[in-house]
């Protein structure tokens, strides 16, 4: 059986002001630990004019393993980017709110300092023109359920004005109760050499064909 929240009831009958999101930790008689949120908010009675605190409970235990869950993930997914180059970035898709680390930002020429105040917004304002409705039809396919990740390929642009390739992956880590994206993270790993390598063996081979389609020789 539950029977706590003295101090927030308490507080209610000294101050007169609720008291709410009182978060705590609860153990069932078979052992089971749940989390529940304790709303006191106070009553005065019409005829006796006596006071008593009122509250409520609101069983958290399913988003505390949610949120668990999603930061033992976070923390796999820092620790295999250890030995990369890879930048990581998170993104709080309700407030807009974008988290990036210190090699996030050196991909771009920047420092964490040097991005603030930072959000999605700055985010887009760095895509290439070209590759933004690309990585937004990508993204949106992901948060629909249509692919299991997302995964691009985009120019940013860097502080000293040129453009940067990267591969961007991304993955939704929660959602609200209607299936609505509530955070999503990722990472951005530079892959200028490899494109510059692509762009020369193509025009290698273009080279190549004009010199064989022009050439006499069987």
């Amino acid at each position: 059986s539950f029977v706590s929240g003295p101090g927030g009831r308490a507080q209610v009958l000294r101050d007169g002001v609720a008291v709410r999101g009182d978060v705590m930790g609860i153990r069932l008689p078979d052992g089971e630990r749940r989390w529940i949120e304790v709303n006191s908010a106070l009553m005065t009675s019409d005829e006796s004019g006596e006071r008593s605190a009122v509250s409520s409970f609101i069983n958290l235990t399913a988003q505390k393993a949610a949120q668990a869950q999603m930061r033992a993930e976070r923390e796999r997914l820092l620790a295999s980017l250890e030995s990369t180059r890879a930048g990581v970035w998170e993104w709080q898709v309700d407030s807009g709110e974008l988290q990036v680390d210190t090699r996030w930002a050196e991909i771009l020429g920047e420092t964490l300092q040097s991005l603030q105040p930072l959000s999605i917004q700055t985010l887009i304002e760095r895509v290439h023109p070209d590759d933004l409705a690309r990585s937004q039809r990508q993204s949106q396919a992901h948060f629909e359920g249509s692919s299991a990740h997302y995964e691009c390929e985009l120019r940013l642009r860097h502080r000293e004005g040129h453009w940067v390739w990267v591969l961007a992956r991304g993955r939704v880590a929660l959602r609200d109760e209607g299936g609505r994206p509530l955070r999503v993270y990722g990472t951005h790993t530079e892959i200028s050499q490899r494109k510059r390598t692509e762009d020369e063996l193509a025009r290698t081979q273009v080279l190549l064909q004009g010199l064989f389609e022009r050439s006499t020789l069987g």
